[in-house]
C-alpha cells in the first residue's frame, strides 16, 4: 500500500509540473486573441487527464495484488464463518454491478462538467477580451451611461 501511495504522489507531482509548464508556455508565448481559449481548453483537458493518470497508476497496483488478497480473505472467512461466508460473497457479487453502473453515471457526469468548464472558459475569455477593448478605446463614460440607463429602465 505504501508503494501505491508513493507512485500516486509522484504522478500527482508530475501532473502539477506539467500544468505549470503549460501555464508558463501560454504566458510566455502569447497566442492571437482568437486562440487564447484553446490554450485554456488544453490546460483543462491536461489537468483532467493527469488526474486520470494518477488514478490509473494507483489502481494498477491494487489490481495486481487484489487476486492474492481476495483468496487469502476468502480462506480466512471460510475458517471463521464456514458456509455463511457464501452469503457475504453473494452480496459482493450483487453489489459489484450496481457499483459499476454508479461509476459509469459519474463518468458521464464528469464529461458534462468538462464541457461546461470549456463553455465557461470560452465565455470568460470573450468577456475579458471585451473588457480589453473597452479599456483600449476608453469607452468608460459611454458604458457607464448605458448601464445607468439600463438600471433606471429596469427599476421603473
Amino acid at each position: 500500500m505504501l508503494r501505491a501511495v508513493s507512485v500516486a504522489r509522484v504522478c500527482e507531482c508530475a501532473s502539477v509540473c506539467a500544468c505549470a509548464c503549460v501555464l508558463v508556455f501560454v504566458r510566455r508565448f502569447r497566442h492571437p486573441r482568437s486562440e487564447s481559449h484553446r490554450c485554456l481548453q488544453v490546460l483543462t483537458l491536461m489537468s483532467n487527464d493527469s488526474n486520470r493518470l494518477v488514478d490509473t497508476f494507483m489502481f494498477i497496483n491494487l489490481g495486481a495484488t487484489a487476486p492474492f488478497f481476495l483468496i487469502a480473505i476468502l480462506v480466512l472467512l471460510y475458517r471463521v464463518l464456514r458456509e455463511y461466508m457464501f452469503i457475504g460473497l453473494a452480496v459482493v457479487f450483487i453489489v459489484t454491478p450496481i457499483n459499476g453502473l454508479i461509476a459509469k453515471s459519474f463518468t458521464k457526469f464528469r464529461s458534462q462538467i468538462i464541457s461546461c468548464t470549456d463553455k465557461r472558459t470560452r465565455f470568460e475569455t470573450e468577456l475579458f477580451n471585451g473588457i480589453r477593448v473597452v479599456k483600449f478605446y476608453a469607452w468608460y463614460g459611454h458604458f457607464f451611461r448605458v448601464s445607468l440607463w439600463i438600471v433606471i429602465y429596469l427599476s421603473a
